[in-house]
């Protein structure tokens, strides 16, 4: 399976030699309000380590006001999944995740969606993001949802070897899916 890293200068991910797996220990547990404030420096980050990626940086406040309007705490369609490092209690990753009815098969059924999901640079190839997903899958299989969909970006080329390897299989440009 090929390896991809995104090259700054070149603007666009490129093949590279697969670094080896890294020995992180860090555990998964849903978001709770309390934890606002280290999902908003995990965001700040996120952005001073990879701002490449996060095209339009957004101040510390905005992120802030973001994050206070939404209640972690209701957890029927709606959840955050965090990664923390085990000694720091640190977050280094995140995924967040809903669902939505919809007609397949012309059956109504829930849709699980995960709208973000991301693992700081330095703790990637660490299994965390397989870890976020493992966890998602748990709490999508209590909501009764049989289908997960997500989008990741065509020139993602490294998300979408994540997420084939993961046995998503690639609908059309940008949507994933995962029917378990």
């Amino acid at each position: 399976m090929p390896y991809y890293l995104w090259d700054a200068k070149k603007d666009r991910f490129v093949k590279s030699k697969k670094p080896p797996k890294k020995k992180i220990e860090v555990f998964y547990r849903l978001a709770k309000n309390k934890d606002k404030e280290k999902i908003i420096d995990f965001e700040m980050e996120c952005q001073k380590l990879e701002p490449e990626i996060f095209i339009s940086l957004s101040s510390y406040k905005t992120i802030k006001r973001k994050w206070q309007k939404i209640n972690l705490a209701k957890r029927d369609n709606f959840a955050t999944i965090i990664a923390l490092t085990k000694k720091e209690r640190k977050v280094v990753g995140i995924l967040s995740m809903g669902w939505y009815f919809d007609n397949y098969d012309e059956e109504i059924q829930k849709v699980g969606v995960i709208s973000l999901l991301f693992v700081l640079k330095p703790f990637r190839m660490a299994g965390i993001g397989k870890g976020l997903i493992n966890f998602s899958q748990k709490i999508f299989r209590k909501w009764g949802v049989k289908r997960i969909e997500l989008k990741v970006g065509i020139k993602n080329l490294a998300g979408l070897e994540f997420y084939r390897k993961l046995k998503f299989k690639i609908r059309k440009i940008g949507l994933a899916t995962l029917d378990f």
